[in-house]
């Protein structure tokens, strides 16, 4: 069967049923996540109230990809169900329910099965009465119910079964009992490991629902101490449905306290997490940026050559000072984006994304990249999105500003400045008026959609209060002299690599060299290149020569400089990203 769309499905599921003497009278479609069937209601002439499940073309190539990529991906889970057809799996069904009811639990009476031509796989039930638990809210969830389903949960595992999806849409409730549905994926021979990750996703869905203290309460008496203690290990989001992430969501640290109550009420146990993981999608993204980087830094690995021959050459103790002026950066940098964001965010934890978004600037044109890192960092710290947008804008504009206000006292000692202050302004200001037009269409747009319109006012107003509470903290004004520091602390590390390979520490030479360095990191931030690569190095080099440093002086300092500031804080970068996202701090 090719066609497994609205209108073709309901055709065939009338013409399945009409050859096994079913006269419909009506079918509904019914909504829910059923893992490569298409579910319907079917009401009958009689009056009959069915519940049906198609099995069949893309909903059973969507069940094989599950699997497969469950099975890549995931360790130490089971595996796939006895059956490569749909009309295996509606036999399986089929069959596992009448074993589950031989055995005491409650889950629908199988009508039928049948097989259509061209393979797919048609199950009937008695359609059960109940509400599933994904559509309770908090509290309607009632105490004879809650221990029912333990019950329920505690007959199937007696009898040697284990359901293995028993997420939220396969228990249905009502006042004071719980029924099991949807045994595709359950098995006869459970193991222990199965029998105990059967567990995960109920615990997690009635937690939320009634607490973790009666869930746990009514597990252990129904399951045993033992039995609940063996699902410890497993209590990880990653074995969790879409339905039961959802409901760990709502309600933060759950978690956590089923794990702290599962360990009083059995004393004993190990909460020592089993390793599930193979990958993650953060892992594989960190392993395609560190071969984008090897790439870059192989397309580059001449400047590398040359920069670390200037180094042979070089004073040490210069070298070794512009490395730690390189390398105060960081914490200043953290600093002023402690200082832009409301509330208190750790320093420790900003401080390792700032060395972390030295590895991320290096595969995103400009800033980009360390932007947005910082911008999912705040995130982490539970800032509202325009908040967080907010904070990091202004940190951008402390610095912007706090330059300008050097700049009456740089330029007095930099002659011919006002040429070179005027090129570097016209370059950065088309880029400025790009990402102004851009940011305004974008407003247009907003505005233009009504269902955006409430969304982009809510976010005004958060950017606003943000603002003015940054006003009314003085934190707007102590990010000025942040961001001085911060520019004086590049230009120390570009002053002190010129000074390593032979500059002479004139005076004069210093307001000409801060000032090269803070229009090189400007072209860095707006250049499309990763980190301004090529462009900066060019407009450092320029610039020195604009004021009289000796070619071949310029080029071996901006090369050591920028192995300072750019090349040897890759590999700490991409340790700090590493840590950052194992603590799930991004």
């Amino acid at each position: 069967m090719r066609d497994s769309g609205g209108a073709g499905s309901a055709a065939r599921v009338r013409q399945l049923l009409a050859d096994r003497g079913v006269a419909v009278r009506a079918l509904e479609p019914l909504p829910g996540d059923r893992r490569g069937s298409r579910p319907w209601r079917v009401t009958t002439d009689d009056g009959r109230c069915l519940f049906v499940k198609l099995t069949a073309g893309r909903q059973r190539d969507a069940g094989r990809l599950r699997r497969c990529y469950r099975r890549l991906r995931y360790r130490q889970l089971p595996d796939g169900p006895p059956y490569s057809t749909a009309a295996q799996k509606a036999e399986h069904e089929a069959e596992l329910l009448r074993r589950a009811a031989r055995a005491g639990v409650r889950v629908p009476r199988p009508v039928d099965m049948t097989t259509g031509p061209a393979g797919e796989g048609l199950l009937v039930e008695e359609f059960a009465p109940g509400r599933p638990l994904d559509t309770l809210r908090p509290g309607e969830l009632g105490a004879d119910a809650l221990a029912d389903l333990w019950r329920q949960v505690a007959l199937l595992h007696r009898a040697g079964l284990a359901h293995q999806d028993l997420r939220a849409g396969c228990v249905l409730v009502t006042d004071s009992a719980a029924r099991l549905v949807g045994l595709a994926a359950a098995t006869d021979r459970a193991s222990p490991q199965q029998r105990a990750r059967d567990l995960v996703e109920p615990l997690v869905t009635v937690a939320a629902l009634a607490g973790a203290r009666p869930t746990v309460a009514a597990a252990t008496t129904h399951l045993g101490e033992a039995a609940v203690a063996d699902c410890l290990p497993w209590l990880q989001p990653v074995l969790l449905s879409q339905a039961g992430r959802h409901a760990l969501g709502s309600r933060p640290g759950l978690l956590d306290e089923l794990r702290d109550e599962i360990v009083h009420r059995c004393p004993g146990c190990s909460p020592r997490p089993a390793r599930l993981v193979r990958f993650t999608g953060r892992g594989l993204l960190l392993v395609v940026m560190l071969g984008v980087l090897g790439y870059l830094v192989f397309a580059q690995s001449g400047q590398v050559a040359m920069a670390l021959g200037a180094l042979r050459h070089a004073i040490p103790w210069a070298v070794a000072s512009s490395l730690l002026a390189a390398a105060a950066t960081y914490p200043i940098s953290a600093l002023a984006l402690r200082l832009a964001a409301p509330g208190r965010i750790p320093f420790g934890a900003t401080v390792a994304v700032q060395v972390a978004s030295a590895f991320v600037n290096r595969l995103a044109p400009g800033a980009v990249g360390g932007v947005a890192l910082s911008l999912r960092y705040l995130r982490r710290q539970r800032l509202p999105l325009p908040v967080a947008a907010t904070a990091i804008a202004v940190d951008r504009a402390a610095g912007a500003v706090a330059f300008a206000l050097m700049l009456p006292v740089l330029v007095p000692f930099v002659p011919g400045s006002a040429q070179h202050l005027g090129s570097a302004a016209v370059g950065r200001g088309r880029t400025l008026l790009l990402v102004v037009l851009a940011l305004l269409a974008l407003a247009v747009v907003a505005f233009g959609v009504r269902r955006w319109r409430a969304r982009v006012r809510q976010a005004r107003r958060q950017a606003l209060e943000s603002l003015r509470l940054l006003v009314r903290s003085g934190r707007m004004l102590r990010l000025l002299p942040v961001g001085v520091a911060l520019t004086l602390a590049y230009g120390a590390a570009l002053w002190l690599a010129l000074l390593a390979v032979g500059l002479p520490s004139a005076p004069a030479l210093i307001a000409p060299v801060v000032l090269v360095s803070a229009l090189g990191e400007g072209v860095a931030s707006v250049a499309p290149t990763p980190s301004g690569l090529g462009a900066t190095e060019a407009a450092l080099v320029s610039g020195l020569l604009l004021y009289g440093v000796p070619v071949h002086t310029a080029v071996a300092g901006v090369l050591i400089y920028r192995l300072a500031t750019f090349w040897l804080p890759v590999l700490p970068g991409y340790v700090a990203l590493r840590l950052l996202v194992r603590r799930r701090a991004i």
